[in-house]
C-alpha cells in the first residue's frame, strides 16, 4: 500500500490503462462531496465502510487531491475527464452566468461546452467501448453506452427528455422495462441505488471497456445537514454498498479491473448565507423591479458556494470597477459577512478559474456565497454543508482510491 502525498493526475493514469494492449476493464466511479477522511478517519467516525477500506488497503489512495477553481461539481468532473483546468475546458461553474434570470433552472448539461479532447475520445481512439451512468457535462458525448446526468425542469416532463438524449437510442427505454424509470431528476441515496442497477444492467448487457459512474445522494445529505451529520454517515455508508455492488459485477466481467473511486471536492459546515446581491442591489451596482427580478446590472455576483466571481457587464467599465473594489473592501471589513480575501482578475486567471471575472470573492469556511436576493446581506443557517471554496481549504480535498492487478502498492 502506498499512501500517495501528491495530486493525483487520473487522467494520465486512465489513458494509460485504455491504451494497454491487453486492455483491463477500466471502471471510475464519482462519490459527489465525499471527503476522503470519511474512509481514512472512519474509525473515528464510526462508520462502517468494508468496501472503501478495502480498497485503501489492498489498492493506492490519497490523503487528499487539491481541486479546482471553484470546488463545484461540474467543473471538478470535467477536469476528471480532460486533465485541465476549468478555464481551459470552458464549465466554470455548475451553471451557465445568466444574471438577468432568463432560465434560472439551466445547468450546463452540453459535452459541447468543453474545449478540449476528453477521456472518452482518448478511449475511442484506443479502441475502447465507453459507458456512463449519471456523469456530468455528457449530453450529447461521443460515449456508446450514455446515461447522462439530465433532465427537463419542467413538472410535466414524462422522462422523454432523458431518453431521448441517452445513447444508443432505445437503450434506456429497453432497460427501463426491466429495472423500472430511471430517476434524472431526484438526487438522494434512494435514487443512487437505482442509477447503480442501470450501471451495473450495461455492464452485463454491453460489456464497455471503460465505465463511469457519478453517485449524488452523499452530497444532497451534506448540504441539507453538514458533512458528518448522521444523515450524511448514513448516505456514505449507503453509497460503499453500493460500490461494492458494480465492482462485484465489474469483476465477474474482467478479473483483472481496474477500479477507482474518487470524489469531485469536500465539504464544509455553513452556519451563514451570504447574499452579495443585497450589496450590489444597495450599491446601485444591480437594479431590480418590486419583485426582486434583475432589470439591468452594471456588475453582478456568480455565486458558486464558497467563492463567487464579480462579473461586469463591460469589462472596460473602469469606474464601476472602481465603485466593486470599494464595495468588496467595504463588506471585508466586517466580519459578519465572512469575507477571507479579494483577488483581482490576474490572481483569479492565476488559479485557473473564471477567466472573465473582474473579482473573485472567497468566503470563509462556514459561509456560502448564494444568488438570491436577501434582506440582508448575512444571514444566519444551521446544519448545512457547501463546498465551492477555494482549493487550498483541506476539508475541500477530494477523493481517490485505486486497485487492480499492476497497480504499484
Amino acid at each position: 500500500m502506498r499512501k500517495s502525498r501528491f495530486l493525483v493526475v487520473l487522467f494520465a493514469a486512465a489513458i494509460a490503462c485504455v491504451a494497454q494492449a491487453k486492455k483491463p476493464l477500466v471502471v471510475m466511479v464519482s462519490v459527489d462531496g465525499m471527503r476522503p477522511d470519511y474512509v481514512t478517519y472512519a474509525e473515528e467516525h464510526k462508520l462502517e465502510l468494508p468496501f472503501l477500506l478495502g480498497m485503501m488497503h489492498n489498492g493506492v489512495y490519497a490523503h487528499g487531491v487539491i481541486g479546482v477553481l471553484p470546488t463545484y461539481t461540474y467543473p471538478s468532473h470535467t477536469t476528471l475527464v480532460t486533465g485541465v483546468w476549468p478555464a481551459k475546458h470552458g464549465v466554470l461553474n455548475n451553471r451557465p452566468f445568466d444574471p438577468l434570470g432568463k432560465d434560472p433552472l439551466a445547468w450546463w448539461w452540453s459535452f459541447s461546452t468543453i474545449k478540449v479532447p476528453t477521456l472518452w475520445q482518448a478511449a475511442h481512439d484506443a479502441g475502447v467501448k465507453t459507458a456512463a451512468v449519471n456523469w456530468p457535462v455528457t449530453q450529447g458525448a461521443p460515449i456508446d453506452y450514455n446515461i447522462p446526468e439530465f433532465w427537463n425542469p419542467s413538472p410535466q416532463d414524462d422522462g422523454s427528455t432523458l431518453e431521448n438524449a441517452a445513447t444508443p437510442a432505445g437503450m434506456l427505454k429497453d432497460l427501463e422495462k426491466t429495472l423500472g424509470r430511471y430517476p434524472s431528476k431526484v438526487v438522494d441515496v434512494a435514487n443512487d441505488h437505482k442509477r447503480v442497477a442501470f450501471a451495473v444492467a450495461i455492464l452485463k448487457q454491453y460489456h464497455p471497456g471503460l465505465l463511469a459512474v457519478h453517485l449524488a445522494g452523499l452530497d444532497t445529505a451534506q448540504h441539507d445537514h453538514g458533512p458528518f451529520s448522521d444523515a450524511a454517515n448514513a448516505a456514505v455508508q449507503e453509497e460503499d454498498k453500493l460500490l461494492k455492488e458494480i465492482y462485484d459485477a465489474a469483476y465477474t466481467q474482467d478479473k483483472n479491473v481496474i477500479f477507482c473511486v474518487l470524489s469531485d471536492h469536500g465539504f464544509e459546515p455553513v452556519s451563514y448565507y451570504v447574499s452579495l446581491k443585497r450589496a450590489f442591489v444597495d450599491a446601485g451596482l444591480i437594479a431590480v423591479d418590486a419583485k426582486g427580478n434583475v432589470t439591468s446590472w452594471k456588475a453582478m455576483p456568480w455565486v458558486s458556494g464558497g467563492t463567487a466571481a464579480i462579473m461586469l457587464n463591460d469589462p472596460n467599465d473602469t469606474e464601476t470597477k472602481q465603485a466593486v473594489l470599494a464595495l468588496l473592501r467595504k463588506l471585508a471589513i466586517d466580519p459578519a459577512n465572512g469575507i477571507g480575501h479579494v483577488y483581482n482578475h490576474e490572481e483569479t486567471v492565476a488559479m485557473g478559474g473564471y477567466p472573465d471575472a473582474a473579482f473573485l470573492v472567497a468566503l470563509r469556511p462556514g459561509w456560502q456565497a448564494i444568488a438570491e436576493l436577501k434582506p440582508e446581506v448575512a444571514t444566519g443557517v444551521s446544519n448545512l454543508g457547501a463546498h465551492g471554496y477555494l482549493a487550498s481549504d483541506p476539508a475541500l480535498r477530494s477523493a481517490f482510491f485505486i486497485m487492480g492487478p499492476g497497480l504499484d502498492r
